[in-house]
Parts: C-alpha cells; sequence; structure tokens
C-alpha cells in the first residue's frame, strides 16, 4: 500500500513505467501471499505481461488522435491493476491476521480481541460526541467528571475516604439504586425525533449515564432490574416469614417469576412489574400461608401489594441495604486490583526460560498487545467471589444472586474503566 501510494518518478512514458512497476509489485505481493491468493495475483500479472504497443503502420499518416486510444487502454488497465490489488490487500491482511490468530495462545488473541473492541468503541463515541471538538476528547472528559461530581453527600460521606479515581464508582451504584431506568441517549443531532425525545425528557425524571457508558448501558440497565428483583425476592421472604425447606422452595419459585420478567423486557422500566406478575406473586404468598380465612387473604394480598412498590418502606430499606453493601465490595474490589496490578507485584502462571534451548529459534509474527489489555481471565472478577455479606440478605439463595450480579458489575466497571481511563480522570 505504501508502494502504491508513493508518487512515480519522473519519465518519459508514464504509463510504460506504471506497467513495468505493478509488475514487480505483483511479483513481490505472490512471494508474501497465502497460496489461496496465487491464482488471483497470476491473472493480474498475465494481464499486465502480454501488453504489447501497437505496431504503427509505416504507409499510414497516424495522427495524435489516433494514438490516443492504444494509451486510453493501457491507462485503464493499470487502473484496474491498481484497484484489483487495493482489493486484494484486503484480503491479504485479513490472511495475516488469521495465521497470527492461529499461532497465539487463548489469552494473547483474548487480549487482541478486547484491544480492537477498545479501539472501535473509542472511534464511535467520540464520532457522535466529539468529533468536531478540539482538543479531541475534551468534551468526553468534561462529561464524566461533571456526572461523577453528582454523587449525592449521604453516598460520600457512607463511603468516605471515597479515593478521586474511585469515585465514580460510588455514582453509578447510586444510580443503579434508583428506581428511574438508567439511559445513555445518542446526541439529538443524531437521534431521529430529537424534538420529541427532548420534550419526554424534560417530562419524565432522567438517569442519564455519560457517553462512556453508551456500549454497557443495556448490561446495566439488566442488572438495576436484578436489583430490583433481589429486594423484592427479599422483602416477600421478611412478609412469609417461612423457615427450612419450604422457605428454599417459595424463594426459588418467587425468583422463576421476576426471573422471567427481566429476561423478557430487559428495556423496561424497573420498578414496573406487570399487573399479572404482581398477582403470581400475591398467589405464592398465599399458597404458603394457606389455610387463610378470607378477609386474612385479602390483607395478605394487599400487603404483597404495598411490599413490592418501590415506596414501601421495606422496599426502600432493603434496597438501599443492598446498594450500598455492593458499593463498599466494589470499592474494596478495585482498591484491591489497583494495588495487585503495580509494576513488579505480578508472579506469572508459568515459567518460559529456557523453553527454545536445544530447538531451532523460529520467529513468529504476533499482534503487539498493549500490557494494560492483556488480562488474565482470573483478574476482573478477583475478589468479587469473596462472600458478601448484607443484613435482609442473608438467606443462602439470596446471597448466591447477590455474588452473580456483582461479577455481572466488576466485568462492567472493568471494562468501562480499562476503555476509558485516559478519557476520565
Amino acid at each position: 500500500m505504501q508502494s502504491l501510494h508513493a508518487h512515480l518518478p519522473p519519465t518519459t512514458s508514464p504509463l510504460h513505467y506504471a506497467l513495468e512497476f505493478l509488475k514487480v509489485l505483483l511479483r513481490s505481493l505472490r512471494e508474501r501471499c497465502a497460496p489461496i491468493r496465487d491464482q488471483a495475483i497470476d491473472q493480474l500479472y498475465t494481464k499486465l505481461d502480454e501488453w504489447r504497443d501497437p505496431i504503427p503502420d509505416a504507409t499510414s499518416n497516424q495522427s495524435e488522435g489516433d494514438s490516443e486510444p492504444q494509451g486510453s487502454r493501457l491507462a485503464v488497465l493499470i487502473v484496474d491493476t491498481v484497484k484489483a490489488i487495493v482489493s486484494l490487500a484486503e484480503y491479504m491482511k485479513s490472511d495475516l491476521n488469521t495465521a497470527i490468530l492461529g499461532s497465539m495462545s487463548e489469552q494473547d488473541v483474548k487480549a487482541f480481541v478486547l484491544q480492537q473492541a477498545k479501539v472501535r468503541e473509542r472511534e464511535l463515541v467520540v464520532e457522535l460526541w466529539d468529533a468536531k471538538q478540539s482538543p479531541s476528547g475534551q468534551v468526553l472528559r468534561d462529561k464524566w467528571r461533571s456526572w461523577a461530581a453528582l454523587v449525592s453527600s449521604s453516598m460520600e460521606t457512607s463511603f468516605a475516604p471515597i479515593p478521586p479515581d474511585h469515585k465514580w464508582i460510588v455514582r453509578l451504584m447510586e444510580q443503579l439504586g434508583t428506581n428511574i431506568a438508567i439511559s445513555c441517549n445518542v446526541p439529538n443531532s443524531f437521534a431521529p425525533g430529537s424534538e420529541e425525545l427532548a420534550v419526554n425528557q424534560t417530562q419524565t425524571p432522567s438517569n442519564e449515564l455519560p457517553p462512556h457508558f453508551f456500549f454497557v448501558t443495556p448490561k446495566l440497565l439488566y442488572i438495576q432490574n436484578y436489583l430490583q428483583a433481589i429486594t423484592i425476592t427479599a422483602s416477600l421472604r421478611i412478609l412469609v416469614q417461612l423457615p427450612g425447606p419450604r422457605g428454599h422452595e417459595f424463594l426459588d419459585r418467587v425468583w422463576s417469576l421476576l426471573k422471567m420478567e427481566i429476561d423478557e423486557d430487559v428495556h423496561g422500566p424497573p420498578s414496573e412489574l406487570s399487573s399479572t406478575k404482581v398477582i403470581n406473586l400475591a398467589d405464592e404468598v398465599v399458597r404458603v400461608k394457606m389455610p387463610l380465612e378470607a378477609n386474612q387473604e385479602s390483607q395478605l394480598r394487599e400487603a404483597v401489594d404495598r411490599t413490592l412498590r418501590p415506596q414501601d418502606p421495606v422496599f426502600m430499606l432493603l434496597h438501599r441495604r443492598l446498594t450500598e453493601g455492593l458499593t463498599r465490595q466494589l470499592l474494596d474490589h478495585m482498591s484491591a486490583a489497583g494495588d495487585t496490578s503495580r509494576p513488579g507485584r505480578e508472579i506469572p502462571d508459568t515459567l518460559k526460560t529456557g523453553r527454545t534451548i536445544g530447538t531451532r529459534p523460529i520467529k513468529r509474527a504476533r499482534v503487539d498487545v498493549p500490557d494494560h489489555l492483556n488480562i488474565s481471565p482470573r483478574s476482573s472478577k478477583e475478589g468479587a467471589t469473596a462472600p458478601v455479606v448484607i443484613k435482609g440478605f442473608e438467606e443462602p439463595f439470596l446471597a448466591n444472586e447477590i455474588q452473580t450480579i456483582l461479577r455481572e458489575i466488576v466485568v462492567c466497571i472493568t471494562w468501562v474503566g480499562m476503555v476509558w481511563g485516559d478519557l476520565v480522570w
């Protein structure tokens, strides 16, 4: 590609020089390409090699206009060949990547994929929010800092002192703990019907994240719904007060209903359950409390309805405990991860010294992956496996679900920190 981009040297016959140049280039490509590309290169080379200038007729007076079509045909041949080489170069690049990935370890492949995903995500987000700004990235940095500064004083006091580079975690968990669905909307200039969207946003409370969360917002919305479901399950457990196996069976049945709800509609508001699901949950509570008088059943159904409302005092207390407990665990995890990531602190998983002794050294093409992207599979979840004990959620079933969603949160914040670390602090 660099050879094609370079200017041709001055010559009295640029078309003929280009013809010979392309033949040399094709021979060079033939030596470097995968065997599957040989036929395509040979066909291009044959077309160039078979070109012969027409022999002028000495008995005829050939004007300049008569010779022009021959030059035009040669120019068309050269242009078509250049286009074919450019297209062929893309295939060769794909072949090279395939060969490189085939010789890489699983960990190196994962790091390469992460690197490409990071680059592509940054390009798209910058293009949407920051393409016309100078210096590039300043708008994103300002949006991040203004968003992180909105953390409430009560949350900031509960976890003080908060390291400046971890303050965003507290802010994110505070938003996940609300009853308003989180969102990350594209700029109005890119969104169809932006005027109507802006009016709707002014009429309803907003729980918007900065652009850095654009690609993980669907996952975070699922996490928000998941946290609501855990709180609802814990609230109903307190309401029925069932010990032993019956309590375990009740939690399992209730959780199945709630899990089905959040899996079916991950884009719905987290604070709303369908009326059918509310009735089903009330039926489960009534079933385990039977036998009941008619008035007792109606009172129990009313109690279930109150418990499922986000404004219910028990629900609010449990949800706050859950959010704060997870936030504290995340801060501890990030602090521990920061300590273990310092230079000189890691111990290699395997020893490789001396492996090539007695064997012929082989040079292999490889992808140069930055160190901060070369993540071992355990690093992003290490620390999140520690038991999380939260008052009101001591039941092993609930503790297990909390552990599951904690791992998902760790994955999200690790990804955001890895992709945007240099454009936020």
